[in-house]
């Protein structure tokens, strides 16, 4: 019921009406619910192709068990990553779970792509910490420290006006999260990714 999750799902009802495919039900939680028994009867009742849910990630573990308890074994979409700690938590139940982001997380170094600024990044982790970041927050974080770092080195300055227009004028920096470019006029530097 928060205003981010309902937006996004009702962007992904519109979206599927614009390509002619049949939304079969929509259901709501409030936050602090854990039992999701009621929702998931009603949407497997209806047969569907694929389930997207519109849920922070707190709350996909016990979804995902859940729907699979109940019986749905097919493809579920998500506007948020489902990160390793909610994969540990909902184990099997986490299997055809899909989600658009830039960042996901990984289990060990190796399996990250070579020469990437990920790699390093996973790198340079494990050897301070002895541990692999649990959730994507520390990727998200790491690039919003370096892209800022790099707006304060290309305007010279601390000044806050200073430092926003140089952060307007990066169009190059590459990221974990990939190249952003902040040229656009909206403020988001990633406006597209694998």
């Amino acid at each position: 019921q928060d205003e981010s999750s309902l937006s996004s799902a009702e962007a992904f009802m519109d979206a599927c009406k614009e390509t002619g495919m049949t939304v079969t039900t929509a259901e709501v939680y409030v936050e602090g619910d854990t039992d999701y028994s009621g929702q998931i009867i009603k949407i497997i009742n209806t047969n569907p192709d694929a389930v997207f849910c519109s849920t922070f990630s707190v709350t996909q573990s016990a979804f995902a068990k859940q729907l699979r308890q109940l019986g749905y074994n097919g493809l579920v979409f998500n506007k948020e990553t489902l990160s390793a700690d909610n994969i540990a938590v909902a184990g099997d139940a986490a299997n055809y779970w899909a989600f658009m982001f830039p960042y996901i997380t990984y289990e060990s170094v190796e399996e990250a792509p070579e020469g990437t600024v990920l790699r390093k990044f996973l790198e340079d982790f494990y050897a301070e910490y002895n541990e692999m970041p649990f959730h994507d927050c520390a990727y998200r974080g790491y690039d919003s420290m370096k892209v800022l770092a790099a707006a304060v080195e290309k305007a010279g300055t601390l000044d806050g006006k200073a430092v926003r227009d140089a952060l307007e004028s990066i169009d190059d920096f590459e990221g974990i999260g990939g190249t952003y470019d902040f040229t656009q006029g909206d403020r988001e530097g990633i406006h597209s990714f694998n």
